[in-house]
């Protein structure tokens, strides 16, 4: 319940804050769907994405402590860019393995894709939690099933 609307249209941080989260919801709204695209579209075409994972999991075999970091990121933005995290978490645990042998390689690669895919995870839950609400409760609005679901009722 609010009790006070008028005091929102004349503060001008509350209105400059919200500027900024539409300006910023707008961003996230073309760039996400925008890359999405791009790289099923690569994937069934000139697969640029395929050569350049390849060339950076070589990287990362060759840059053996930098490389866990860099792995890491790609691992959170592949994830929340919906690539698929097998070729990734095969290839991180052939390299890791290769760079520092059998047991720690697989001891660093389960942690770098562990984490990684956690914190991807957790970046896409409050994307679609905070950023991309409106979408979802749209969504969700669109499809009894889903309505159902978030009303407990499912």
């Amino acid at each position: 319940m609010r009790i006070n609307d008028d005091n929102e249209s004349t503060n001008p941080t509350a209105t400059t804050a919200t500027t900024a989260v539409v300006c910023l919801k707008k961003i996230v709204c073309i760039i996400l769907p925008s890359l999405i695209t791009f790289i099923i579209i690569d994937c069934n075409t000139t697969k640029y994405t395929n050569t350049y994972m390849d060339e950076f999991l070589t990287w990362t075999k060759q840059n053996r402590y930098t490389g866990i970091f860099a792995f890491i990121g790609v691992f959170v933005i592949s994830t929340v860019l919906f690539v698929p995290g097998s070729i990734l978490t095969i290839g991180g645990g052939f390299i890791f393995v290769c760079a520092f042998g059998f047991s720690e390689g697989l001891i660093v690669g389960t942690i770098a894709v562990f984490t990684g895919g956690s914190a991807g995870a957790i970046i896409s839950f409050l994307l679609g939690r905070y950023l991309m609400r409106d979408r979802v409760v749209k969504l969700v609005h669109k499809y009894p099933l889903a309505e159902a679901f978030d009303k407990g009722k499912f």
